[in-house]
């Protein structure tokens, strides 16, 4: 399994944003079982797409002005960014599959 670097802050994702080309932020809360289970899947995906993606998490509870900032009403929810901008987002459960399928066209996979 791999995992996503540590839980990030505003101050940090608004420098994730300006780092990266393409970012996720993943949004949790800590007892989420389903957060549990799409943060290894990210994490494999960040490292397949090879620099292309960078991912990062983000406990919605420790940070709720960024989650209010994206209007984050339940968890988990996934934003995908790219050049700064937010492109798309989902929420809930998805396998590894719809993950990649949703995240490769944003991306060039």
């Amino acid at each position: 399994m791999t995992e996503l670097q540590d839980d990030i802050a505003t101050a940090q994702f608004d420098a994730a944003l300006e780092a990266h080309e393409s970012l996720i932020a993943d949004f949790y809360t800590p007892s989420c079982v389903i957060c549990k289970k799409i943060e290894p899947m990210l994490g494999a995906l960040e490292k397949s797409l090879q620099g292309r993606l960078h991912a990062v998490k983000i406990d919605a509870e420790a940070n709720p002005e960024l989650a209010a900032k994206y209007q984050v009403r339940g968890v988990p929810t996934l934003i995908l960014f790219r050049g700064g901008r937010l492109v798309d987002r989902k929420s809930g459960f998805m396998t590894a599959t719809m993950l990649r399928q949703w995240v490769e066209p944003h991306v060039g996979g």
